[in-house]
């Protein structure tokens, strides 16, 4: 019942942030991108923090920021505090991969929700997290700053790229689970842990194909039907 408020609330206030951000200039957007990577910055120490005061021997996966979701601090800070390639590529993980992954954590949380209580530090942050993720996924898609296309899909790649190889290489020298390319853990999809006990190469390519391909390709779609209905109507 909590989880359902919590997603009823959260997905109104993204709503109403974005329907109230629906006419925002480029420059104001960028300052409130550059505003909420120090904040999140902030609250994500103080989560590291957290997790190592009451067990200073936790392992690395519960307090080191590398999963997929994750990596909207530092597409915040790519696309806040730079320009040029580096920027395109901030922004093209704020899009591609914010709008599925921030709803479908909202969803059907797999972390913190699942083992806290709902007004816990960790639930609020968690909860934050994902609504500002969604939140600039979908501003950025409707004041269309940034165009999802083949060509752009490379900046999406690579940073999507390193860090799954960052993790994959920490999962097998520290036995973590960094973004559930070691086994499917909480992730309500039973099928996904049979293809793991079978064979766990297929398992992770096909977790980091649902990354690099299963987020970005939907919302690209999504984006060329509202430009298209954009341009019949100007035409009109």
């Amino acid at each position: 019942t909590t989880h359902f408020i919590a997603l009823a609330v959260c997905l109104i206030l993204v709503i109403v942030a974005v329907y109230f951000s629906r006419n925002i200039s480029e420059k104001k957007f960028n300052t409130i991108t550059r505003i909420s990577a120090i904040g999140i910055t902030i609250l994500e120490i103080v989560k590291i923090i957290y997790n190592l005061y009451y067990d200073l021997n936790a392992p690395i996966n519960n307090w080191l920021p590398l999963h997929f979701c994750s990596l909207f601090i530092y597409s915040l800070w790519l696309s806040g505090y730079f320009s040029g390639h580096i920027k395109k590529i901030g922004e093209s993980f704020l899009i591609g991969g914010g709008i599925i992954a921030g709803l479908t954590f909202l969803i059907v949380p797999s972390t913190s929700l699942r083992l806290f209580p709902i007004f816990h530090f960790q639930c609020l942050y968690s909860l934050l997290f994902h609504a500002l993720f969604l939140y600039f996924g979908l501003v950025i898609l409707i004041r269309n700053f940034f165009t999802l296309n083949l060509k752009s899909y490379l900046y999406y790649v690579i940073f999507t790229s390193f860090f799954c190889i960052i993790a994959y290489i920490l999962n097998t020298t520290t036995e973590a689970n960094f973004m559930f390319l070691e086994n499917p853990w909480s992730i309500p999809l039973p099928f996904l842990a049979t293809i793991r006990n079978s064979n766990h190469y297929l398992y992770s390519l096909i977790i980091y194909l649902a990354y690099v391909v299963g987020t970005y390709f939907p919302i690209m779609f999504i984006q060329k039907l509202i430009n298209h209905f954009r341009k019949g109507e100007s035409n009109a």
